[in-house]
């Protein structure tokens, strides 16, 4: 028997970076995120996707996930870094899952937007 599953597909990416000076030389126009997606099973909320880095250098990447109600209230705003402290390859992309739940203990009539942030680089 199939569990009841509740998607819907970022709409829009929101990037923006601030970046050390000790960091690599990759700039924010090297790095997005593609096919990124909140998934909401049973009681638990999952943002899934993809970061690129289109920079000729390795780089690791620091990503801000926010989940907005329908009136815009901010829900969670979660920071990670999708490769841990390892570098993504240079021309290479990084599957990403960030559990957002159980902080939210109804996701189901809370998060309805969702804004994905390179907020961060840094070379290890």
């Amino acid at each position: 028997m199939r569990k009841a599953c509740k998607r819907f597909v970022c709409s829009s990416v929101f990037l923006s970076a601030v970046v050390p000076e000790e960091a690599c030389a990759c700039a924010l126009d090297d790095i997005r995120i593609e096919q990124a997606e909140v998934i909401i099973q049973n009681r638990m909320t999952y943002v899934s996707g993809r970061i690129v880095n289109a920079c000729g250098d390795e780089t690791g990447a620091q990503i801000r996930i926010t989940l907005q109600d329908d009136a815009e209230t901010t829900v969670c705003a979660c920071d990670f870094w999708p490769a841990s402290a390892h570098n993504i390859p240079a021309r290479d992309t990084h599957g990403f899952t960030y559990v957002v739940s159980p902080v939210e203990p109804n996701p189901e009539r809370r998060a309805s937007r969702i804004a994905i942030e390179v907020v961060g680089l840094s070379k290890w």
